[in-house]
């Protein structure tokens, strides 16, 4: 059975490379990742400041303004560090999650449909993070869902 080469995106990348180098290359690679994730978190900033909107589904009061449905348990912000687990077989951890609000932690059954405040979009451009094994995410104007028949339903 092989193995992928782990990215440095992955949380556990830093202990694994820590068995795997010498000291001086571990420091040297640590300084690298610290000045990415300085940059990151900049660049980040920046997107957050000029967003026409911008949601983050960590904090209670914003996910209290969005309109939720469901039967997953969990339609209120979790903390980082959510997982989700697997029914069977050996890899029980499905994901770890950072800070949001997730419908399958618990099971896979569980669904969810969540619908952010009305907005105005002035620019040509829709930017959504989501992640879901067969889910949709599409965007309504004036209340009509564009996805369907004449507009793609973006399944993740």
């Amino acid at each position: 059975e092989g193995t992928k080469k782990p990215h440095d995106s992955d949380a556990l990348t830093p202990w694994l490379r820590i068995s795997e180098q010498e000291p001086q290359e571990f420091r040297s690679y640590w300084k690298g990742l610290q000045e990415h994730v300085g940059r990151v978190k900049e660049q980040n900033r920046k997107v957050k400041e000029e967003a026409v909107a911008y949601y983050d589904l960590g904090d209670p009061k914003v996910v209290a303004t969005f309109f939720k449905t469901g039967n997953g348990s969990h339609l209120s912000p979790q903390p980082a560090g959510s997982f989700s687990l697997r029914g069977e077989g050996k890899n029980v951890f499905r994901n770890v999650y950072p800070a949001g609000v997730y419908s399958h932690l618990i099971s896979d059954k569980h669904a969810a449909v969540m619908g952010s405040p009305r907005m105005t979009a002035a620019a040509n451009n829709l930017w959504v993070r989501a992640a879901g094994n067969k889910a949709n995410r599409r965007y309504a104007v004036r209340h009509y869902p564009f996805g369907g028949l004449l507009h793609d339903n973006h399944r993740l």
